[in-house]
């Protein structure tokens, strides 16, 4: 019987190695015909012509300084090599290309060297001369499980002068076989701290657990010192300016000249440079959301056409805001200016939120000499179009200059027509001379600073609990055991360390209401009486909601010792859009209130309030503290006199009850620089960056400098695509952005202040990460935990080990685990072991087996990185005699 299992087995082998011998196409099939037998291919170990001199030799190796900051460089690129054993018929070497720099074909499978079998590959590369300062190894495979290819366990790099006396250099393990995650290229690459000098270099690939390695691209690398990385801003590529000419003298108008006295317009037909104030996403970069700056329009002296697409007016859309540029020529006097631009409120076409006027003599220092908000612009009709004209007179002084910056702010869309700058050639006695930034005026307009931690009377850590989904009641239903893990923070063993979130907002998921009407301000759709009332139902649910927020603050804070701890509650106030809408009979007077009104939206406005407060105080929560109102609308609306009306009276009468009101645009929303106008207690601005495609970690930064300009606090954003991990579409990937708004809130400073978080709804991003077994995905509960409590640091990765070495026991192998103190951290190889063969997982568990016979010490560099800070460490094993 063994013998006929030994015949077939034989047979097998005979089919595989002709198969492979008879095609030499790519097929996938037969590449996972012949991995099925695999087993029946012996592993060996390698040659015996290398020759290891022991552990003194590799410390002698090592005598270059390398800088710690480093660029690698290929020196290996054409070299020539040979192999211990050739490769197979079907994937063949044409000669060089493991060493052309030609990456293969993934999906095609080609331009790789493929061999079969668990045999050892031995490759011997010849860098044609000796070389100092080399410092690392690199060699790329395929990882393919599905058609039996994977990459070796184990390789080892060794380095000689003569091509015959080798000592080993570096090795790279790999801690367990890599299976799933679909093909992909592998890099094997090991780096050292030191450099070293050799002509040749051998790689042993070993430790072959599966039939095919598909290599390509093996590299040897020295380095240079690296340099720093000049940032480019997104804003930067899209409008194409000439740089700002360089002034070493002061230009005057020659008196000759016909108009040298007169008033004119003194840019009438020149060109002008314009910048973002913010990145612009990738689909506004086109001619109609945003005008190139070769535009003539704007200085032409033709009156725009009111049209959405004609090219006389200017578009402005996205990016905060525009600096508009204007040389002069020469020095003059400038007396005012005006700025004429479209109104078409219904596609959010509207004035700037702000115009700032800046004056210049030589285009670097510059003086501002007018500060102008929207309701500066004085509206007009032009027949039925409406357009809207700003006049800036700098306080009836006249200054002299040579450049003039107009830098506006916009929310959405600002189509310009004209630009004019009034003034003379010649410079008059009353022009005044420019003192530059120290003069401006308007800097008290900017606060520059993010919100103070007492600006809502303690609360500080805002969560968005998010209920009411009428298509699915149960995502917007949370039961006192889904609070407990946000109201308290719970170590990975499940034990309570500390509170967590100490504010949560209740305000609805995005659902239609069951009369079809929408909670927020829609003209389409609005909702009626008794679609607030069917959400006040979903709020009080018994059992769920605030009534469970109640229940779990109270477990936690008597788990805590903390009987007098309160958490703090927010409640929603909608906004009804102006139309003929009959509400509801809200005061049982007979008489329905109509939406078109807004002596009837503001009725059922301080209906609502009253309500809402009437109904908390009758449940007398002893664990909960109402603390203001949140207005339920992104955006206020430049232009809208009655929305402007309706936010002053409940801002008002929130106030007047004792209340504070909170508000959380979008990502530069309408009206969003003008929110303590309205008077808002804290306002919270949107990145948007989890949910926009396209755009990149700059709309972070971005975001978090305007809403420090406007005193604004920024709302930190994930949803359930956190957890996608290869499946992610968006690149970078969610669970990368939400990195981002971590990282950037600790290095700008936000997370020093009033922080709310929207995490999706029912059961939440949060307390579906504390529900993870993975430590990666756990670890967004730690370390947003640690962000609520201001505990994140930028050079601190929250990930450490005992400094003690580790002792092994010559020529025996050891396992070990790096100790978590529970917050994900990535470790990466920065330099292998000199003495052994170390092998990684990302979270900490390693291998270390000693060279045969190695009596010492041996090192690993580490890097580790939370996403928000990375640091290095050092591994010390000790290796010590067998006993």
């Amino acid at each position: 019987m063994k013998k006929n299992i030994c015949l077939i087995l034989c047979l097998m082998m005979l089919i595989s190695v002709f198969a492979s011998c008879n095609d030499a196409q790519t097929n996938e099939s037969s590449d996972a015909s012949d991995n099925s037998n695999s087993d029946t291919v012996s592993s060996e170990t390698s040659s015996d012509d290398i020759v290891y001199n022991g552990g003194e030799d590799i410390e002698k190796l090592f005598t270059t300084v390398l800088p710690a900051d480093r660029e690698y460089i290929n020196v290996a690129k054409n070299a020539k090599y040979t192999f211990s054993r050739e490769p197979s018929d079907k994937y063949p070497d044409s000669g060089n290309l493991l060493t052309d720099s030609v990456r293969g074909s993934l999906e095609s499978v080609s331009g790789f060297v493929g061999f079969i079998g668990k045999k050892p590959i031995e490759i011997t590369l010849d860098l044609g001369r000796k070389i100092d300062g080399i410092c690392g190894f690199s060699i790329d495979n395929i990882i393919d499980t599905e058609y039996g290819r994977g990459t070796p366990r184990s390789a080892a790099f060794y380095v000689s002068d003569d091509g015959e006396n080798y000592v080993k250099a570096a090795s790279s393990a790999v801690y367990t076989l890599m299976t799933g995650g679909g093909r992909r290229i592998y890099k094997i690459e090991v780096y050292t701290e030191k450099g070293f000098s050799a002509r040749y270099v051998r790689l042993v690939l070993d430790d072959i657990l599966i039939n095919w390695t598909l290599l390509d691209e093996f590299k040897v690398y020295t380095c240079t010192e690296k340099k720093p990385e000049e940032p480019i801003r997104d804003e930067e590529t899209y409008y194409r300016n000439d740089d700002m000419p360089n002034v070493t003298e002061e230009l005057y108008w020659d008196s000759s000249e016909s108009d040298f006295e007169d008033q004119i317009n003194l840019i009438s037909g020149l060109g002008q440079r314009i910048y973002s104030h913010a990145a612009l996403s990738d689909e506004l970069k086109t001619d109609y959301f945003n005008t190139p700056a070769s535009i003539t329009a704007l200085t032409d002296g033709k009156h725009g056409k009111y049209s959405y697409t004609d090219p006389s007016n200017a578009h402005f859309t996205g990016g905060a805001g525009r600096d508009i540029i204007y040389d002069l020529g020469k020095l003059s006097t400038v007396n005012y200016a005006t700025i004429d631009c479209m109104v078409a409120t219904d596609a959010g076409i509207n004035v700037p939120e702000m115009v700032i006027v800046q004056l210049s003599e030589d285009g670097v220092e510059w003086q501002s000499v007018a500060v102008e908000r929207a309701s500066s612009f004085a509206g007009y009709f032009v027949g039925k179009e409406a357009w809207s004209k700003l006049t800036v007179t700098f306080n009836a002084e006249a200054y002299k200059a040579r450049f003039v910056k107009f830098a506006i702010s916009i929310s959405t869309h600002c189509w310009m027509s004209e630009i004019e700058v009034f003034g003379s050639k010649k410079i008059t006695d009353n022009a005044k001379k420019l003192e530059g930034p120290s003069a401006s005026i308007g800097d008290d307009m900017y606060v520059n600073a993010y919100p103070s931690l007492d600006v809502l009377g303690g609360s500080e850590n805002i969560y968005l609990a998010y209920n009411y989904k009428v298509e699915n009641r149960t995502a917007g239903l949370r039961s006192k055991e889904q609070y407990k893990p946000l109201v308290g923070y719970y170590d990975k063993d499940g034990n309570l360390k500390d509170f967590f979130f100490d504010s949560y907002l209740y305000l609805p998921c995005s659902t239609t209401c069951p009369s079809g009407g929408l909670l927020w301000e829609s003209e389409s759709q609005p909702s009626v009486m008794s679609d607030w009332l069917d959400y006040e139902a979903d709020l009080w649910a018994d059992g769920y909601n605030i009534q469970a927020l109640n229940e779990a603050v109270g477990e936690v804070k008597e788990e805590l010792g903390q009987s007098d701890y309160k958490a703090y509650v927010y409640l929603s106030i909608f906004n009804l859009a102006s139309v003929d809408n009959k509400f509801g009979d809200i005061d049982g007077d007979g008489v329905v209130e109509n939406a078109n009104n807004i002596g009837d939206r503001i009725k059922i406005a301080q209906w609502w309030i009253d309500r809402n407060i009437e109904k908390y105080n009758a449940a007398g929560f002893e664990n909960l503290k109402l603390n203001g109102f949140y207005w339920y609308d992104e955006g206020i609306g430049l232009g809208d006199a009655e929305k402007r009306q309706m936010i002053d009276f409940i801002v008002n009468y929130v106030h007047s009850k004792g209340y504070y009101i909170i508000w959380i645009p979008y990502y530069q929303a309408s009206g969003y620089s003008s929110w303590k106008d309205c008077g808002f207690d804290c306002a919270n601005m949107q990145p948007n960056y989890m949910f926009t495609e396209g755009s990149t970690e700059q709309r972070v930064y971005d975001n978090a400098k305007f809403a420090a300009a406007y005193g604004m606090g920024v709302e930190i954003e994930v949803d359930g695509n956190v957890f996608s991990g290869d499946n992610d579409a968006f690149t970078p990937s969610r669970y990368d952005r939400y990195l981002s708004y971590l990282k950037v809130g600790v290095e700008k400073g936000y997370m020093n202040s009033i922080k709310m978080y929207y995490c999706d709804a029912v059961p939440g991003v949060y307390l579906t990460a504390y529900n993870n077994s993975d430590p990666k995905y756990h670890g967004i509960y730690d370390i947003t935990y640690l962000y609520a409590k201001r505990k994140l640091s930028l050079d601190d990765p929250g990930k450490t080990f005992d400094n003690a070495p580790v002792v092994v026991t010559a020529n025996e192998k050891f396992s070990g685990n790096l100790v978590s103190d529970n917050i994900y951290s990535q470790y990466t190889i920065k330099y292998g072991a000199r003495h052994g063969s170390f092998a990684l997982t990302s979270n900490g568990a390693f291998k270390y087996t000693p060279d045969e016979n190695f009596v010492g010490e041996d090192t690993i560099v580490l890097t580790l990185n939370n996403g928000i800070a990375e640091g290095e460490v050092t591994l010390t094993i000790r290796v010590e005699p067998a006993k």
